[in-house]
């Protein structure tokens, strides 16, 4: 069981038993999963009526059959990017709290890096950028970092034989990122700036879903 069920569970038990407090949470529950599968449609295929409401905030002039059309992948990309920057939020505040001020800046959880191995914050952010991308295919926590001289790793379950991807942030003329297939083979992606991570976000799930 999550935690949210066992928090219903709890509802139950007979010293605090109130049929109308388990009633109205009952209620609510039905509306909450309604609400859900409703956006979780709007999020994977925006309908006309949904597009409407959000294009009468955003477009001057009639919302015509042509207009709506237009709006749809603009509208579907906001939610994305809402999305991706929540996580990022999320992410950023775990880190956050989860390092010491005294500790070098790494991941909870991760080996101690060697003291000529500096982790730089752009590998840092790069990291929790593809723990964002991942986080529907696999559980963030399994996502680890391990840096190295020439490059800063990104594995499953801190294996090495679970690669996901590498980052090449040594030089200073340009950053490059390594990506694995299902055979562990690496194809390193020159890119102009941590965003473009994104954009492989599909190989990135194909390969953390393997494991």
């Amino acid at each position: 069981f999550n935690e949210d069920e066992v928090t219903e569970l709890m509802r139950f038990q007979k010293d605090i038993f109130s049929i109308e407090e388990i009633l109205e949470a009952a209620s609510t529950l039905k509306y909450t999963s309604k609400a859900a599968n409703f956006i979780r449609a709007q999020l994977e295929d925006p309908d006309d009526e949904f597009v409407k409401v959000v294009g009468r905030q955003i477009h001057d002039g009639m919302l015509t059959k042509s207009v709506i059309e237009q709006l749809r992948p603009a509208i579907q990309s906001s939610i994305d990017l809402i999305i991706r920057d929540r996580i990022q939020d999320k992410l950023n505040i775990a880190f956050t709290s989860d390092t010491p001020a005294a500790e070098t800046n790494r991941p909870k959880g991760e080996p101690e890096t060697p003291p000529d191995i500096v982790t730089t914050e752009e590998e840092l952010q790069a990291f929790m950028i593809v723990r964002a991308v991942v986080a529907g295919s696999i559980p963030i926590e399994r996502v680890t970092m391990r840096d190295a001289k020439s490059y800063c790793s990104v594995f499953i379950d801190d294996n090495n034989r679970k690669p996901l991807c590498r980052f090449y942030f040594n030089s200073k003329s340009k950053n490059v990122i390594g990506l694995f297939d299902a055979e562990k083979t690496e194809e390193k992606i020159e890119i102009e700036n941590l965003e473009k991570i994104y954009e492989f976000g599909e190989r990135l799930n194909q390969t953390a879903a393997s494991y």
